[in-house]
C-alpha cells in the first residue's frame, strides 16, 4: 500500500486536471479505483468514505448543489492545466486555412462526389507528396487532376499522359536534341514535358515501359531528373496516377508503387445520388474558369515550399506516436495470421513512414494548428494498403486503435445509479407492501381411461398406486358397497382395472378410511396450490385515498425523484459542452472524413448512452407509484 502523501497527491493531480468542480466517482474512476480499491484507501486513512479523504487536501472546496449532488475542486483552480485551441491570431496561417477551405470549394464545382479525391490530391500537393487513384475509366480522374493544376498560381507547369505499351520516354521526358548527337551529346529537350512541370498526371500508369517507370522512381523519391551527362533537380510539386488496376504482381512495379504515398478510390457517381447523376449527365463538363475574386487565394510554388519549415515544426505528440506505434505492432500482427497469402501481408517502409508523418504534419499546418490530432490519423487509411482486402483491413485497424484512444470523459454516472438503487428502495418502502405467501394442500389427481378420475396414493399396504375418486355407479350394489377401481404399483401399463370396497371419502388429512376398521387406511398425495404468492404489491390505503396520494406523490417527486432526474440533465449538459469544445478542431479538419469524428468521440456517446439509460430507468421506476 503506497503511503498516504502519495496517495493524495494522486487525487490532488486528478483535481488539477478538471477545469471545473467534479462528482468525487470521477476522481476514482480517473485513478482506476474499484469499490474494493476505495475500501482498501479507506480503512488505511480510518475513514468512513472516499470524500472525507479528499477533505485532507489542503485548498480542497466541496459543495453541493440544491439535489444534494456533492462536487469537488481546488479553490486554486487557476493553476490547473487545460487543453486548449490554439488562439485565433492575425498571422498569415489564419490565411491558410480559409484560402484551402475557399480553394477546396473551387476545385469542387461542377464535379460529383469527388471531394475527397480532390481534398486528398491538394492535400498531397502541399505535402510534395505523390498520389494514385484508383478507379473505372470515366470517372472524372484527369479532371481532379487538371482542378489541382487550376490551385496553383499562373505560370505553373502542367504535364498530363495517357500511358500505353507503346509510349516511349520521348513522350514523357522530351525527344532527344539532334543537335549534339553528332558530337555523342545525348540530352533531352525538355520543354513542356515532365521534367519541367510542377503538376503532373500519368493516367494509366501501369501500361508504361520500364525504362518509363525507372526514370520515374528518381524523379518522384528524389526530385532529379538524368539528362545525358547532366543531373537536374525537377520542379514537380506533386505526380498524380491512375489505374483501374493495381500493378500486376512480380512485374517490378513494387518500388515505383511504394512512391505513391496517398491511394484512394475514384467511383462513379452513386446510384443512391440520383439529382447528382443527371447534373453530371445534363451539364457541360466546362473548364474550370477562377474567379477574379479567387485568383489571390491560389497556392504559388514559391509559397507552399516556404511553407515547409513551419511543417517540420508541427509536434508530433506522445498520443499520437503511440497511435502510430500500435498501428504499426497490429499490422505486424496481422502479418503473422496463420494462412495469410504473402501478397496479403503488410510492408511500409520507413520512408513511407516518414513521409506518411509528414503528411499528418501538413494537414495539421494547413487547418491552423499546432499538433497532429487525432481526426488527422483517418488519413493514414489511405496510405498503408496495397490491396482492396488490405484496403477494408486498415479502415478497421486505424478506427479500433483511434476509437481505443479517443477523447475520454468522465461522468458521474456511478454516483447517480446508486441513487436510482436507493429510490427503487424508496418507492417500494413508501408506495408497497410486502405480502406473506398463501397456500393450501390438494390431492394429486389423474385422469385415466375415459374420463375417471384417480387420486394418486401416496403409501398403503396393499401395494395400490392409484385409487379412483368416486364410488362405482354401475349398480345400485356397487354404490351401497362404496366401490372404489384401482390400479396397482406394477401395473404402468394401467391395463389391469380393480376393485375394492367399504372406501369412505377422504378426510382433511387426505386420509380414505376403509368402513372395515380392520383394513388398513389409504394415505393420499397432495401437491401444495399458491393462493397467493409472497412479494411487492401497492399499498391500497394510498392508492385508494385520492387526497393522501396526491398530497405523498407532490412531496416524493420533488424529494427523490426531481433531484436525480436534475442531476441527469446536468450531467448531459456538461456532456454536450465538453463534447462541443473539444471536438471543434475536428470539425474545422479540412482533410479527413468528417464520420471520422464520431470514432475519436464514441467514449463521449457511450457516456451519454449510459445517462439516457439511466434516465429511462428513473422513469420507469417513477411509473410503478404513478397510477
Amino acid at each position: 500500500m503506497e503511503a498516504k502523501e502519495e496517495l493524495l497527491d494522486q487525487i490532488t493531480t486528478v483535481l488539477k486536471s478538471e477545469s471545473k468542480p467534479v462528482n468525487p466517482s470521477v476522481i476514482t474512476q480517473k485513478l482506476g479505483w474499484n469499490k474494493d480499491r476505495i475500501d482498501e484507501v479507506c480503512d488505511l486513512f480510518k475513514v468512513k468514505s472516499f470524500i472525507d479523504i479528499v477533505r485532507k487536501i489542503d485548498g480542497i472546496e466541496i459543495k453541493k448543489d440544491v439535489h444534494g449532488t456533492a462536487y469537488v475542486s481546488l479553490n486554486n483552480n487557476s493553476s490547473t492545466t487545460e487543453v486548449k485551441i490554439s488562439p485565433v491570431t492575425k498571422t498569415s496561417e489564419i490565411n491558410i486555412r480559409e484560402r484551402i477551405n475557399n480553394l477546396l470549394k473551387l476545385l469542387n464545382s461542377g464535379l460529383y462526389e469527388k471531394e475527397e479525391a480532390i481534398r486528398l490530391a491538394l492535400l498531397s500537393a502541399v505535402a510534395g507528396e505523390s498520389i494514385f487513384f484508383l478507379g473505372p475509366p470515366g470517372t472524372a480522374k484527369s479532371m481532379i487532376s487538371s482542378r489541382i493544376h487550376h490551385a496553383f498560381k499562373d505560370g505553373t507547369k502542367y504535364f498530363e499522359y495517357l500511358m500505353n505499351e507503346f509510349s516511349t520516354p520521348d513522350e514523357i521526358f522530351g525527344s532527344v536534341k539532334l543537335k549534339g548527337l553528332d558530337e555523342g551529346i545525348y540530352e533531352k529537350n525538355t520543354s513542356g514535358y515532365l521534367p519541367e512541370a510542377n503538376v503532373a498526371f500519368l493516367d494509366e500508369i501501369w501500361k508504361s515501359g520500364p525504362a518509363i517507370l525507372n526514370t520515374l522512381l528518381t524523379i518522384i523519391n528524389e526530385k532529379k531528373f538524368r539528362n545525358g551527362n547532366t543531373i537536374n533537380k525537377v520542379p514537380l510539386q506533386i505526380l498524380l496516377s491512375a489505374s483501374n488496376e493495381l500493378p500486376k504482381e512480380k512485374a517490378g512495379l513494387e518500388a515505383l508503387y511504394d512512391r505513391f504515398i496517398i491511394r484512394t478510390m475514384v467511383n462513379p457517381v452513386s446510384i443512391d445520388n440520383e439529382e447528382a447523376f443527371f447534373n453530371l449527365c445534363e451539364k457541360s463538363g466546362k473548364e474550370l474558369v477562377v474567379p477574379e475574386n479567387m485568383k489571390n487565394s491560389l497556392l504559388s510554388i514559391e509559397e507552399v515550399n516556404g511553407w515547409t519549415e513551419k511543417i517540420d515544426k508541427v509536434v508530433l505528440t506522445e498520443k499520437i506516436k503511440n497511435v502510430i506505434m500500435e498501428i504499426k505492432r497490429e499490422l505486424e500482427v496481422k502479418n503473422q495470421e496463420k494462412n495469410r497469402d504473402e501478397k496479403e501481408k503488410f510492408y511500409v517502409s520507413d520512408r513511407r513512414w516518414k513521409k506518411i508523418i509528414h503528411l499528418l504534419k501538413t494537414s495539421a499546418f494547413l487547418c491552423n494548428r499546432k499538433e497532429v490530432d487525432l481526426m488527422d490519423m483517418q488519413l493514414v487509411t489511405y496510405c498503408i494498403w496495397s490491396t482492396p482486402k488490405q484496403r477494408e483491413e486498415v479502415q478497421s485497424i486505424v478506427q479500433n486503435i483511434v476509437q481505443e484512444n479517443g477523447l475520454e470523459c468522465t461522468t458521474a454516472v456511478d454516483d447517480i445509479e446508486e441513487q436510482i438503487n436507493v429510490f427503487k428502495k424508496d418507492i417500494e418502502a413508501t408506495w408497497y407492501k410486502m405480502n406473506e405467501q398463501i397456500t393450501h394442500e390438494e390431492p394429486v389427481e389423474k385422469k385415466i381411461g375415459g374420463n375417471r378420475i384417480f387420486y394418486e396414493v401416496e403409501s398403503n399396504s396393499q401395494d395400490i398406486a392409484y385409487i379412483s375418486k368416486n364410488y362405482s355407479d354401475e349398480d345400485y350394489y356397487a354404490r351401497n358397497y362404496r366401490r372404489r377401481f384401482y390400479y396397482t404399483k406394477g401395473d404402468s401399463n394401467f391395463s389391469n382395472l380393480r376393485t375394492i370396497d367399504y372406501y369412505e371419502n377422504i378426510d382433511e388429512n387426505f386420509i380414505m378410511n376403509n368402513r372395515n376398521y380392520s383394513s388398513p387406511s389409504i394415505k393420499i398425495k397432495t401437491k401444495t396450490v399458491v393462493d397467493q404468492k409472497a412479494g411487492l404489491v401497492k399499498d391500497t390505503v394510498i392508492f385508494n385515498n385520492t387526497a393522501a396520494y396526491s398530497a405523498t406523490k407532490e412531496k416524493f417527486d420533488s424529494q427523490k425523484y426531481t433531484p436525480i432526474a436534475t442531476s441527469i440533465e446536468k450531467e448531459l449538459n456538461s456532456l454536450q459542452e465538453f463534447r462541443n469544445k473539444t471536438e471543434k478542431p475536428y470539425s474545422e479538419n479540412l482533410f479527413a472524413m468528417q464520420s471520422f469524428k464520431e470514432v475519436i468521440t464514441s467514449k463521449i456517446e457511450e457516456e451519454k448512452k449510459k445517462l439516457e439509460d439511466l434516465k429511462v430507468e428513473l422513469d420507469k421506476q417513477k411509473k410503478r407509484y404513478e397510477k
